[in-house]
């Protein structure tokens, strides 16, 4: 035969009288809460605390291995792995980024076609010089998640751009027209993305746990730009090496002035952000929202994020929200003029503040065959230099 015992309410446990206590304080309580039964007003404050208190100490905690202390230039060269720098290619699809992997590590171009699945290799750029180089995919569907998984251990960031394009949206003066940018404007979603994907990264894991990447602008399949067709990309003649130049500004300018297009869209702006640990952040997401987003969490009432991902691809990765991060040094930015600048980038994101551009074309031969690609020692210059 059983046995069984009164129940055990857990105020009694506690050797708190909770008639006496809502007693004491229900003169004060709003009408909701001051005909509320005395148990069950102290069950839910007890619940309320509990939970405050570990809302409050996982947000110090996060905060405090979120933001890293900041280290000096010299000081970042020396965190840099010991072992072979990693290189990545990113971009859209079709810019001829399979074809650039295949020039670095095989000597040769064969016949490519848009790839699902990235690749990797050990390239040496000079006889003492190598370099872990991967080529991701472009497709909209796979490149975000591609380039994710390599923010950890990247050291520079190889972003190619068609060179017909960038140089076509470049005309009149730098300012491109909404009709030649079509092919420009897929490209320039995914850079904000992948700078903005950079960016959230740092923020999170800490400016003092590695160095931050280079940034090169890769104008790629030169060869069929008509702009460049009377110039020789390996010369050194002082004729060619101005008109390469000059081309080159121009390309970097749409570029810049179709990224800022892209921003202002965003409505990515000064009044919206603030510098917060070395990096630009939104403001308005500090603490006190993350104690509020824990609650929810906690709670069960913030769901995944949904919708359209910052790289205009459908967001049904089921990754949660990630904090909004910026990737411009806005002190820099206001003291001269207010337009976008790659050379204005937040050094906490791309390794000194700026992004470095080149030329690069692997000629219009395809083949098994090993031969000199002289379009790409530009590519491998610039690279040598970061």
């Amino acid at each position: 035969m059983a046995f069984l015992g009164p129940a055990v309410r857990w105020p009694d446990v506690l050797g708190i009288n909770a008639t006496a206590v809502f007693e004491s304080v229900q003169p004060h309580l709003p009408a909701p809460l001051a005909t509320m039964d005395a148990d069950l007003f102290m069950s839910l404050c007890l619940s309320f605390t509990v939970i405050a208190l570990i809302t409050v100490s996982s947000t110090i905690l996060k905060s405090r291995s979120k933001h890293g202390v900041p280290v000096s230039a010299s000081s970042a060269r020396k965190l840099r792995r010991k072992e072979t720098p990693t290189v990545l290619l990113a971009g859209p699809t079709s810019v001829g980024k399979t074809s650039i992997f295949s020039g670095l590590a095989l000597g040769c171009v064969p016949s490519a076609h848009p790839s699902q699945r990235g690749s990797e290799s050990t390239v040496w750029l000079s006889p003492t010089k190598k370099v872990h180089l991967v080529d991701t995919p472009g497709h909209p569907r796979l490149r975000a998640r591609a380039v994710q998984g390599y923010l950890s251990s990247v050291d520079a960031v190889v972003f190619c751009i068609d060179a017909k394009e960038a140089l076509r949206g470049g005309a009149s003066a730098g300012l491109a027209s909404k009709d030649a940018t079509g092919g420009l404007t897929e490209a320039i979603d995914h850079l904000h993305a992948v700078l903005t994907s950079l960016a959230q990264y740092r923020l999170r894991q800490g400016t003092a746990s590695s160095p931050a990447p280079a940034l090169v602008i890769a104008l790629t399949r030169a060869d069929l730009s008509p702009h460049l067709a009377n110039v020789d990309l390996s010369s050194s003649s002082e004729e060619d090496i101005k008109r390469r130049n000059a081309l080159l500004a121009r390309a970097r300018t749409a570029v810049e002035v179709e990224l800022g297009r892209r921003r202002a869209g965003m409505r990515l702006g000064r009044s919206a952000s603030a510098k917060i640990g070395g990096m630009s952040q939104v403001a308005g997401s500090g603490q006190a929202d993350g104690v509020w987003a824990s609650i929810k969490k906690i709670l069960g009432l913030q769901g995944r994020a949904s919708g359209k991902g910052s790289d205009g691809t459908d967001g049904d990765d089921g990754d949660d929200e990630e904090e909004p991060a910026d990737y411009i040094d806005w002190t820099l930015l206001d003291r001269g003029s207010s337009a976008f600048s790659l050379d204005k980038l937040d050094a906490d994101v791309v390794q000194d503040g700026k992004a470095l551009a080149a030329f690069a074309s692997v000629g219009k031969e395809r083949g098994w065959e090993e031969r000199p690609i002289e379009g790409l020692k530009e590519l491998q210059t610039t690279l040598l230099s970061v």
